[in-house]
């Protein structure tokens, strides 16, 4: 075989490549539209007045890991507190910032630190203190050592009290109706939806963020974060739509995930890199007409 035969080859193949790529592309993305209309449809149909009034709906444990975040971590934080939600605990995890993370924490905050008993279910780094915000009574601080974000979700899922924990990142600025509106498939079917993600888009403006009103920027003006945000678009708008449509989702998204905690609990909480194995001190439980 000569040389320009291999090329002709490798050419070739990568075309064909592509072109069932997209194909694949533009099938997921009818599909993708099918489950959008749906989706605006029971969205206008649902009271979320009601929802969040209701005393049926479900408390939620946000746990937020955070690592050199100094710069958009008050903001962050400050929109995960103003969630427009009946009863949910926000768990921050500082997991050992080699900033002052933690100190911008302690000052904004005004946190004090307590002496907590929990069950301590998975192995994580050090914990070197646990924090109680004076002005948010439902926020709490742990400062540990360094683990990974897995280790964090792990330390944060040690003392979260409620059924349901929505995983987030702590340099994400999050809309007040973001954990009302996400919820609402796990309440109306707890026994199936086991697990919910989103999208996310990107801004540099972190503080123009986080509201719902009228004015809020959604589409930044510079080129390079506009070129991160259409692939997030085709991420999450083209594909992880039509994955739901065929009710499965391959991975969710990192800034925004909430899971059933009685599964994660038997499935042995996150995976920390520094552990070959998760380990979770819960002995395995029967099946329950939760599980579907």
């Amino acid at each position: 075989m000569t040389t320009a035969t291999l090329v002709s080859s490798v050419v070739s193949g990568c075309f064909y490549y592509l072109a069932a790529v997209f194909a694949a592309f533009c099938v997921m993305l009818v599909a993708s539209a099918l489950e959008h209309a749906r989706l605006t449809w029971q969205r206008r149909n649902e009271d979320f007045g009601v929802l969040g009034e209701s005393r049926f709906t479900v408390p939620v444990s946000v746990i937020a890991p955070a690592f050199n975040e100094r710069t958009v971590i008050v903001p962050a934080i400050r929109s995960l507190l103003a969630f427009d939600y009946p009863q949910f605990e926000v768990i921050v995890v500082n997991d050992g910032s080699r900033d002052d993370t933690f100190a911008v924490l302690q000052r904004t905050f005004d946190l004090e630190r307590r002496d907590v008993f929990y069950r301590k279910q998975y192995e994580t780094r050090g914990i070197r203190g646990i924090y109680r915000s004076r002005s948010c009574p439902n926020l709490i601080v742990v400062d540990k050592e360094n683990g990974g974000k897995a280790d964090a979700l792990s330390a944060g899922l040690n003392l979260a009290r409620y059924r349901y924990v929505c995983t987030v990142d702590g340099d994400t600025v999050y809309y007040d109706d973001a954990l009302l509106k996400s919820m609402r498939p796990a309440i109306r079917d707890p026994a199936t939806v086991v697990g919910v993600t989103s999208n996310v888009t990107i801004s540099r403006r972190p503080e123009e963020a986080g509201t719902t009103g009228a004015g809020t920027q959604r589409i930044d003006d510079q080129w390079l974060t506009n070129f991160q945000l259409l692939d997030y678009f085709r991420a999450f708008l083209n594909n992880r739509l039509g994955w739901t449509r065929g009710n499965f989702m391959l991975c969710s998204v990192g800034a925004f995930a909430i899971w059933r905690r009685d599964l994660v609990v038997e499935l042995g909480g996150f995976s920390a890199a520094w552990l070959p194995f998760p380990k979770a001190s819960a002995a395995p439980r029967a099946r329950t007409p939760w599980d579907g």
